[in-house]
């Protein structure tokens, strides 16, 4: 029961058509995302070709990050945290609030305020408790802050925690 957390970001633009002045453009959109992404061309007229690549980094004005065990077991309690990074330079105070899909519910208070300085970090703290089955879940992060909404979402499995076992006999 694998949840599908990461999500590889690949695009291909295909042959696009330069203006005079040898540049072309094209738009694509890109998945919940931070990071650094490298960006990559091939260009050829004739018989010649050249190529060229370049990073671009990927941020929203707060980034969301929810650290989150790879799965859950029914019955855990896990707490967790929530960084909160704020890349402008103005200082900002954001309320964040945590939901729940799936066999998972909220332990405590599924909202907190925190005060983000200027290009600085903060934290919240959330707790959640594994409902006693198995399934697929979702937690959602949002944030609401500098006139804006950022919302991170994270699958979760909540499985067993060892593999099936197999037992086998025989008698006479």
């Amino acid at each position: 029961m694998p949840a599908k957390r990461v999500k590889v970001v690949s695009y291909w633009g295909g042959i696009k058509k330069a203006n005079g002045s040898g540049l072309a453009e094209f738009e694509f959109d890109i998945p919940q995302f931070s990071g650094e992404l490298r960006l990559m061309a091939v260009s050829y007229k004739g018989n010649s070709f050249g190529a060229a690549d370049n990073t671009m980094i990927v941020a929203d004005p707060i980034v969301v990050s929810t650290a989150l065990p790879r799965f859950l077991s029914p019955g855990d309690t896990v707490t967790v945290p929530v960084t909160l990074t704020n890349t402008t330079a103005k200082a900002a105070n954001v309320s964040a609030v945590i939901a729940v899909e799936g066999p998972m519910k909220i332990f405590g208070s599924n909202n907190q305020s925190v005060s983000l300085g200027a290009n600085a970090e903060g934290k919240a703290s959330f707790r959640i408790v594994a409902d006693p089955t198995i399934n697929m879940g979702k937690v959602t992060v949002t944030v609401n802050g500098m006139g804006e909404k950022f919302t991170e979402v994270t699958e979760i499995a909540v499985r067993p925690p060892s593999t099936l076992q197999k037992m086998t006999g025989n008698g006479s």
